[in-house]
């Protein structure tokens, strides 16, 4: 059915995972009972979860506008190249989604601890994730080292796709680890509280560095463009690392180690 199927089984999806949702909702045992009944609106506890969404929401879109200045810059060296990005795109999101899903658990067991006031069990939850998203990403960097050619293939590109796109594939994937860590530190202000620095490591990364180094680079030559990637996520990893620091001490360091 072409693009129209893709529309189709887009709209299916959502509305097969919306019944599954509310079936397991209203008809599975929960530990936690929610009901209507008594519910009164709070708007200091609305504002608490906008502080801690907002940086989510402005992140998702940050995706989004990155592609569509990037594709604005490889057009200008042809069709092919714009198709290597939208490729990269669609096979990189199966590496990030599980680190994504992985810092959504580790999340709130942070949050809870910091209230708990539980230094050792914060940490050990970042370093576990942290260490769990470095693997993520390391199988994903050396997949798109070894066999570029064969994630390409499941497209079935043009010569120049293919010409372009293995080279771009095994620069890119070098951000895949910074990535890891810058991801589970900003993971961890947003357990805290503290949203905005995750919010700013992001537009940071996927921004304020990746956008001017990939124009300066693009004067070069088409494949250095590729390059603007693992820089910007070095130099926001560096970023990040010292906002680690002075997060920790001053907010982290005080709290008692505990268990």
């Amino acid at each position: 059915m072409g693009v129209a199927g893709a529309a189709v089984a887009t709209v299916m999806g959502q509305i097969v995972a919306m019944a599954l949702s509310l079936y397991i909702f209203y008809k599975k045992n929960h530990e936690v009972e929610i009901k209507l009944k008594g519910f009164k609106f709070d708007g200091r506890t609305v504002i608490e979860i906008y502080k801690v969404g907002i940086p989510s929401i402005i992140m998702q879109s940050i995706g989004a506008l990155l592609t569509t200045l990037l594709n604005a810059m490889l057009i200008n060296f042809s069709e092919a190249a714009v198709s290597v990005l939208g490729v990269y795109y669609k096979l990189q999101s199966f590496v990030f989604m599980p680190v994504f899903g992985l810092t959504q658990g580790i999340m709130p067991i942070i949050g809870f601890n910091f209230g708990a006031r539980k230094r050792k069990r914060m940490m050990d939850a970042l370093k576990i994730g942290s260490v769990f998203a470095l693997i993520i990403m390391g199988l994903g960097m050396a997949m798109f080292w070894v066999i570029p050619d064969k994630l390409l293939g499941i497209f079935n590109p043009l010569p120049e796709v293919m010409q372009i796109g293995i080279p771009a594939f095994r620069i890119i994937s070098l951000c895949f680890m910074p990535a890891a860590v810058g991801i589970m530190f900003g993971t961890m202000f947003q357990a805290i509280g503290l949203g905005t620095k995750s919010l700013w490591i992001s537009i940071l990364r996927q921004m304020v560095l990746i956008l001017p180094a990939a124009y300066l680079l693009s004067k070069i030559g088409l494949g250095y463009i590729w390059l603007a990637f693992p820089l910007a996520e070095f130099v926001a990893l560096i970023v990040a690392i010292f906002m680690m620091i002075a997060v920790y001490k001053k907010y982290i360091s005080k709290i008692p180690m505990g268990e």
